[in-house]
């Protein structure tokens, strides 16, 4: 019984061979009018079922075969069509970002309080690292210029100074650091005096000696007036940078002084993007930073 299996397999094998070499030598005479001719349709319509079936057989194996190749391929273009939209995705947030400092920085370059001071944009690239120091590091230094001493301000105004430098950073003081001090002036009533962070407040005590001002200068000082720089004789910063507003006018009860409380503008955690101006003390003051239109009653830091 095997053995009668084996030998019809090998018939129809025998006869596959055979109609593959018969179309082989007839297909060139298929389409002839002659006895030739006639034969090769002959051959055609005997074998065509039979070529037919070994197709069918074998499309699917070579399906898999080619499967096999292109699989790799696909699988090669895939990974690389990732890693090129990884690559636009990291281009598309960089871009971003970029566009996110240049508006910063092109409102920094746009305040009336920077013309005509030589400055150097930075970047904050880390808070300060204790509990009780209020400070920034920046990614600009020496190299660029920077020095101790320098102001840095920001979108709303003075940021604080520049207490330490290196090749390629610098360490930022802030406004709100205790003991931090600047001379201020009261921007309406234009009443001068040094302003200091005293403790662990965040706002800055000015004050003020009421024998130097009338009854309606002090009342006149109210919440919400603004403060800027004065720019006095020897004063670490330049006039006209904002420095926050009034909160609070406290008369003391013996009636010699009086204490503005002032709130900084500065909004640490916000703060991405400074300007350290190349200014020092020694620098001459732009006449058009200087106003001379209303009158100023200077009050003394022996007075205060």
């Amino acid at each position: 019984m095997v053995g009668a299996r084996d030998a019809r397999r090998r018939y129809i094998l025998l006869v596959i061979v055979l109609s593959c070499v018969t179309l082989i030598t007839l297909d060139q005479r298929a389409e002839d009018d002659g006895p030739l001719g006639a034969l090769g349709r002959i051959a055609h319509r005997i074998v065509g079922p039979i070529s037919g079936a070994a197709a069918s057989v074998a499309e699917p194996v070579g399906d898999w075969f080619a499967g096999l190749t292109d699989g790799g391929e696909l699988r090669r273009q895939n990974r690389e069509l990732k890693s090129r939209v990884a690559e636009l995705e990291t281009e598309v947030a960089r871009q971003r970002s970029a566009l996110e400092q240049n508006e910063v920085f092109a409102k920094l370059f746009g305040e009336v309080w920077l013309d005509d001071i030589p400055s150097e944009p930075a970047l904050v690239v880390a808070g300060s690292v204790g509990n009780f120091e209020r400070t920034v590091m920046l990614n600009k230094g020496s190299d660029a210029g920077i020095e101790v001493g320098h102001p840095v301000v920001g979108p709303a105004g003075l940021v604080g100074r520049i207490v330490e430098t290196w090749a390629g950073g610098s360490k930022v003081e802030l406004i709100t650091q205790p003991g931090f001090g600047v001379s201020v002036r009261l921007q309406d009533q234009r009443i001068r005096g040094p302003a200091e962070v005293q403790g662990r407040s965040r706002t800055l005590s000015l004050n003020l000696s009421s024998a130097e001002l009338t009854d309606e200068q002090i009342d006149s000082i109210v919440a919400g007036d603004l403060v800027e720089t004065c720019g006095c004789d020897g004063s670490d910063y330049p006039p006209g940078i904002p420095i926050g507003t009034v909160v609070s006018v406290d008369r003391q009860q013996s009636g010699i002084s009086v204490i503005v409380r002032i709130r900084p503008s500065l909004d640490r955690p916000s703060l991405e993007a400074v300007k350290v101006l190349l200014w020092t003390p020694d620098d001459s003051v732009p006449p058009e930073l200087v106003s001379t239109t209303a009158p100023t009653t200077t009050v003394s830091e022996e007075d205060a």
